[in-house]
């Protein structure tokens, strides 16, 4: 993306999925970034737990293609780690629904 708009160096930020894309970034690229913020990225990664996380992502991807963004994304986006969101903020949690 950097070489398509023809930025040199960015500040790369990523958050659990984007997270390991922001710290393979900066392993094979660390001379195009300022600065570089890796959150939430541990999931999957302990190596007795890969098998398991491959067949969840593996479940979830299948759904998210058969059921389609609109169906899926309620269920999805439910999960336990979001339920502080809807409690606290439940028109904020609507609007992460609705990206989503």
């Amino acid at each position: 993306m950097l070489n398509h708009l023809a930025i040199e160096k960015a500040h790369v930020v990523g958050l659990s999925m984007g997270g390991f894309a922001a710290l393979h970034f900066g392993v094979h690229y660390p001379d195009r970034a300022f600065s570089i913020v890796i959150g939430a990225a541990g999931m999957g990664a302990e190596p007795d737990k890969t098998a398991q996380f491959r067949e969840e992502v593996e479940i979830v991807a299948r759904r998210w293609e058969s059921e389609g963004a609109q169906k899926f994304a309620p269920i999805y986006g439910s999960g336990p780690g979001r339920e502080q969101l809807e409690m606290k903020d439940p028109r904020g949690f609507n609007e992460f629904i609705a990206q989503l």
